[in-house]
């Protein structure tokens, strides 16, 4: 019966082990997209009495880190409440690169003005 208990343990540790490593590499890896949006919309946006400028959506880089996609593979070592957080995340990435992938080269945006 030791055994049994001592397996039973190393289980429960070994899980929660990978738990908290999914979950670190899934955080550091969204800080490091949201500090990549962070740096787009300060390239995107331009204050109303600043000159406007024109960018090229390619100079916009946002990636997609495997980290996200390996969460997406373990899903149920996630809360089941950030799951559809992920799913959000995931779309929103696929959709960013798509867009900027599909630009044409030299095609010019025009910053939107802020307040």
């Amino acid at each position: 019966m030791a055994k049994v208990d001592a397996d039973r343990d190393r289980d429960r540790r070994e899980l929660a082990r990978r738990k908290l490593g999914l979950f670190f590499r899934l955080g550091f890896s969204l800080n490091q997209v949201l500090g990549e949006a962070t740096k787009a919309r300060a390239k995107t946006k331009t204050k109303v009495f600043e000159k406007e400028r024109e960018f090229e959506l390619t100079e916009i880089a946002i990636a997609t880190p495997p980290e996200i996609a390996e969460a997406w593979s373990f899903l149920d070592l996630l809360p089941r409440k950030v799951i559809p957080e992920l799913h959000v995340i995931r779309i929103m990435l696929r959709e960013i690169v798509r867009t900027i992938e599909s630009a044409p080269p030299g095609d010019a945006v025009e910053n939107q003005h802020v307040w």
